[in-house]
């Protein structure tokens, strides 16, 4: 279940668009190869997913994560534009069920193995991922196409993976 206190505002959002933004252009101007956005997609990923879990530890982060985002965003739009930043939470969000949420769980440890072991652009890479997913995950339109589509992939392995167990 989604909490109350994770609502996505406008600023939030725009605040994961400008890291998204900022990672993007210089990849595309430069070399293209997918290859190079693999911790990226990994981080934001794990920050999607983690946003959209019903609580514990990664949902708690993820939530500070959010927090922050929305926080620092509404403030730019403020003074930045002069804009007020609405809520723009999508409706009708999914959360994890206990086999999606055994898929975060795995995908988190992956990617703590990838961390301890990797150099630090990759680190880099993954820790924008992770905030730039927080702010984004409960987006609604088009922003928010990775939390629609990623919790009911980790749901449907998790349910594999569980009924496979035998739980």
């Amino acid at each position: 279940m989604i909490t109350t206190a994770n609502v996505a505002t406008l600023g939030g959002v725009a605040v994961g668009l400008g890291i998204l933004t900022w990672v993007l252009i210089p990849w595309y101007r430069k070399s293209r190869d997918w290859k190079e956005l693999v911790p990226f997609g990994s981080g934001l990923a794990l920050g999607t997913l983690s946003v959209l879990a019903a609580g514990g530890v990664l949902g708690k982060i993820a939530g500070w994560i959010l927090g922050a985002t929305n926080k620092a965003g509404d403030y730019a739009l403020s003074a930045g534009t002069g804009a007020q930043s609405p809520l723009v939470t999508r409706a009708g969000i999914t959360a994890l069920d206990p086999g999606g949420s055994v898929i975060l769980l795995l995908f988190t440890v992956g990617l703590i193995a990838v961390w301890r072991s990797a150099k630090k652009k990759i680190r880099g890479s993954l820790a924008t991922g992770v905030v730039c997913g927080c702010s984004i995950g409960l987006s609604a339109g088009v922003a928010g196409i990775a939390g629609a589509t990623l919790v009911p992939l980790a749901n449907s392995i998790g349910g594999v993976l569980t009924g496979f167990l035998g739980a």
